[in-house]
């Protein structure tokens, strides 16, 4: 990720399909630059995609 004005690399922003929030935490956990200490922060988000939600 970038800043907005394109100078900074500001994050890296993953996009992943697996099973559960936990898998989705043991892939954060063996990712390199996260175990070189490198983020000062990790945001784990679930994304729905596509299909509408319906009240």
């Amino acid at each position: 990720m970038r800043s907005d004005d394109g100078l900074r690399n500001i994050g890296t922003f993953y996009i992943i399909q697996v099973k559960d929030r936990a898998a989705a935490e043991a892939f954060v956990a063996a990712e390199p630059l996260n175990q070189a200490g490198v983020f000062a922060q990790i945001r784990i988000d679930r994304w729905r995609f596509g299909g509408a939600l319906t009240h």
